[in-house]
């Protein structure tokens, strides 16, 4: 993985329910990518991101995402739903998700194993780079994309997802850069 792994937690807590400490969580990631390659690319959605979400209150930032990833979402935050719907195939998808999980000790509680917070946290906390490549590519990637592309209507969350997909997309290329193809 060519970011530190930091970033993926920081992107997790940043898509999960705002807490006080969104605006230093954006921060710091901002400040993790910036020694990359990706930062002209990557930094600029999260300071535009950091820029809404510094001026705004804390029911603001409340109100958006819970519109914006839970009732009547404008952005599923599921990545087995881009895949499979709610079929079977997405429940099987959700135990494999649930095991993997469990093994970096990352507790679902009461939400589905496929969110993506989750299995950022799982990037975040692997050290299996193989695994972790093969999430980023088979799984990450497409439904980020998808994702990134469901807004309809400019949403300071769909930043987020803009950077987050430039990440996932420079792990991927290194990835297989360092693996000489063989992914």
């Amino acid at each position: 993985m060519s970011f530190p792994r930091r970033v993926y937690a920081l992107l997790a807590d940043i898509l999960r329910f705002p807490s006080a400490a969104l605006v230093d969580q954006v921060r710091e990631c901002i400040d993790l990518v910036s020694g990359t390659e990706t930062v002209s690319q990557a930094g600029e959605p999260l300071r535009d991101f950091l820029a809404f979400a510094a001026g705004q209150p804390p029911e603001s930032l409340e109100e958006l995402y819970t519109n914006t990833f839970e009732l009547s979402p404008v952005c599923y935050p599921y990545v087995g739903y881009y895949f499979f719907g709610d079929t079977h195939k997405r429940a099987a998808f959700m135990v494999t998700a649930k095991e993997r999980l469990a093994a970096q000790g990352i507790s679902v509680e009461n939400e589905l194993p496929d969110h993506l917070t989750f299995l950022l946290e799982y990037l975040a906390k692997s050290d299996d780079d193989a695994a972790a490549g093969d999430l980023i590519k088979e799984c990450m990637l497409p439904a980020v994309r998808k994702m990134a592309g469901s807004f309809k209507r400019p949403n300071p969350y769909s930043k987020v997802l803009q950077a987050l997909l430039l990440i996932l997309e420079q792990d991927e290329r290194n990835s297989v850069e360092l693996t000489g193809g063989a992914r």
